[in-house]
């Protein structure tokens, strides 16, 4: 099991033209909304290699982290 982590930082942007969120940390959970280039999310935790988010359409669920770029606050 992957160790939870809170992260330093709050907000990040997508990186890549499409991104699948899904309800998990790996590519076999089900994608649950795209995310597009240059979207705004929160992110709230960290598990392994993925961050948990939040959509300014109030989604919730999680990405792979090497599509984010960091925002620090």
């Amino acid at each position: 099991m992957e160790q939870f982590e809170e992260p330093s930082f709050t907000l990040g942007v997508v990186n890549t033209n499409y991104l699948n969120m899904r309800t998990g940390p790996n590519i076999t959970f089900k994608s649950i909304d795209i995310l597009t280039k240059n979207e705004y999310i929160r992110i709230f935790a960290k598990i392994g290699d993925w961050y948990v988010i939040q959509t300014d359409s109030d989604f919730v669920g999680m990405v792979s982290k090497k599509y984010i770029k960091l925002i620090y606050q």
